[in-house]
């Protein structure tokens, strides 16, 4: 039989190490949605961004984008979402 709760095992998701990091100040390396300050250069800083950080009692703290992300990227993958998130929000 497959036991769905292992109370000895954390489940994967981070918000158990995220609040023990802010409380205990255990420094986590995690990747959060935060929002764009500049993090990601190339495009606007009211934009969330999914990044690696490290969290600890003084709070969230973005790491280096290394390397860059390159023209290609941003024009093709990253704008796109953020026209698509743009609409979405109009639309609501």
């Amino acid at each position: 039989m497959r036991k769905i709760l292992n109370p000895t095992q954390l489940s994967g998701e981070q918000h158990i190490p995220f609040i023990n990091a802010i409380v205990n100040d255990k420094k986590t390396k995690l990747v959060l949605n935060i929002m764009n300050s500049e993090i990601i250069n190339e495009i606007p800083r009211n934009v969330a961004v999914e990044v690696p950080v490290l969290v600890d009692k003084n709070g969230i703290h973005p790491e280096e984008i290394y390397p860059k992300l390159n023209k290609r990227i941003i024009k093709y993958y990253l704008y796109p979402r953020m026209i698509r998130m743009e609409m979405a929000l109009e639309a609501f």
